[in-house]
Formats: C-alpha cells, structure tokens, sequence
C-alpha cells in the first residue's frame, strides 16, 4: 500500500468509516457516497491498489465484524478470506497464500491464542504476520500473543484508518 502523497487519503476516504463494536448491537458505519471498484477490475487498478494480490485471512466469530473489518479490506484492495472460528480458519490454512491473519482473541472452538500457536507450527505459515483484533486488552494475554508473534493487537471499536495502517504495516506496504 502506498503511504505517501494522496493515495493513501483517497484509499482510507474510500473505505467506509467504521467503528467496530463488541457486540452486533452497536456496529456504527457509514459508506462511501460513490460505490468502490470492484477487485481486480480496471477501475481499481487504475486507483493504484497495488496490494491486490495479498491475500487476508480474517478470523471472527462476530458476523458483523467479519463484514465491516472484511468489506474495509476488501475495499483497500485485499483478496479476505472469511472463518467463523480458529478452526476453521485452520482448515483455510491449506498451502495458498496468506500474507496476514487478523483474528478475534474470543471465538468458540479455537480461540485466536490457539490458532496463533497452530499457525506457528505450520510451515508455510510460521512467518505470517498476525493482527489480534479484539475487545479484550488484558497485557497478560498480549504478552501471551507476543511470545506466540502476533505483531500487532489493535483493540475494538477500530476506526478504518488505524486498521489500514496497521495491515500496511505489517505487509510492508
């Protein structure tokens, strides 16, 4: 992702603003008044979306923030691939490519300190960056993250804006 000049504005100005909330009943977004280019189509190639090959797994057991978080990125350009749970975000981990997993800490099943230990383990995803999205910000469980190398834990609700950069970041764009 390009972070200087005015791509980086007119790429955040087109992902909706949003505010993640913990629970489905406070989910506060607003849409672009123009609709955005499809993936893959001229019309976002010509906006510059040179991220469009990375590939994003997103693991949340809240449907709305898989839509939100996902549309956003989806919306800057990235391939997501969705999981209700570690596990079947897990199952995702099939040898395709996956340049970032943002995952929920609380989910059933597998929870995102579990599937951050099973990515580990691996091989093809031992170096994945991992963004921990989550409500819970207790520095135990970060620290916990940390030794499993989640490299960046951003706390819901997440404004759009700090959720890009941090992604940008972590891939190197």
């Amino acid at each position: 992702m390009h972070t200087h000049g005015g791509k980086r504005k007119s790429l955040v100005s087109r992902c909706p603003r949003l505010m993640l909330a913990s629970s489905m009943a406070r989910v506060i977004a607003s849409y672009p008044s123009q609709p955005l280019p499809a993936p893959n189509s001229p019309a976002a190639r010509r906006a510059g979306n040179a991220q469009m090959t990375k590939t994003i797994l997103l693991a949340d057991d809240s449907t709305t923030s898989r839509l939100i978080v996902g549309q956003c990125l989806q919306s800057a350009g990235y391939e997501v691939l969705e999981a209700r749970d570690g596990n079947e975000a897990l199952d995702l981990l099939d040898g395709r490519p996956i340049h970032l997993l943002v995952s929920d800490l609380v989910m059933p099943k597998l929870d995102g300190l579990g599937l951050a230990r099973a990515t580990r383990d691996l091989t093809p995803y031992r170096f994945t960056p991992i963004l921990m999205l989550t409500s819970v910000t207790r520095e135990d469980l970060k620290s916990q993250g940390r030794a499993l190398g989640i490299r960046a834990w951003l706390a819901k609700p997440v404004q759009a804006a700090e959720l890009l950069d941090a992604v940008a970041r972590l891939l190197g764009t």
